[in-house]
């Protein structure tokens, strides 16, 4: 899996991409990437942008663990998970539903022009965060 974590300063917003095979494993080093860098600044919304992956092989027990966990960004804050297909796009939609209660500002959407309209912005201009910088 290629996943690349990118922050808008400007527009304080996290972007994850994940792309091609995704697993339970693969998944659960990006979160923990992810919580190390969002540690240290204080973003208003996230996106996790699905569009490249490939395979998503991420179990519905694994799901149901993340969804009941604490969130990495506070629960009051917007996030958005950009799935354009159908298989995807329905686990996200569960995974919606299992953690309404932890992420209850969490929106699903099919491309990433609706994740910009959704979060208000105009003009991104996302920055890679190395994996180094953890």
């Amino acid at each position: 899996m290629g996943s690349t974590l990118e922050f808008d300063a400007g527009n304080n917003v996290a972007r994850w991409s994940l792309e091609g095979r995704v697993t339970d494993k693969t998944f659960s080093e990006g979160l923990s990437f992810i919580a190390s860098f969002l540690a240290g600044t204080t973003p208003k919304s996230g996106i996790v942008d699905l569009s490249g992956v490939t395979s998503f092989e991420v179990s519905v027990s694994f799901l149901k663990e993340v969804a009941s966990s604490e969130p990495i960004l506070p629960t009051h804050l917007h996030r958005v998970i950009v799935a354009p297909t159908g298989h995807i796009y329905g686990l996200s939609r569960m995974f919606g539903i299992l953690s309404e209660k932890t992420r209850p500002n969490l929106e699903i959407v099919r491309t990433m022009d609706e994740a910009l309209k959704v979060l208000r912005i105009d003009a991104p201009n996302f920055q890679c965060i190395e994996p180094s910088a953890k």
